[in-house]
């Protein structure tokens, strides 16, 4: 069975949201697939396409500008 394939978005900025990407990956690392950490850049619109779900690590504009950027796919 395929893993699931997850993007990652965060706001290095924010506290624990590093701490916590890192925490998130090591967990889940043998669980999905991770196709792109979108932690400090945009990510490229043909990764968005292929994810099947997006955790995101920050508050809400940071949630809203992942939102944003999958919108665009």
């Amino acid at each position: 069975m395929n893993k699931p394939k997850v993007i990652l978005f965060g706001d290095p900025k924010r506290p624990n949201a590093v701490e916590a990407l890192e925490r998130f990956v090591e967990f889940a690392s043998d669980k999905v697939e991770i196709l792109s950490n979108c932690l400090e850049t945009v990510c490229p619109v043909d990764i968005l396409q292929k994810g099947d779900y997006a955790v995101v690590f920050g508050g809400d504009g940071t949630i809203l500008g992942a939102a944003r950027q999958l919108c665009e796919t």
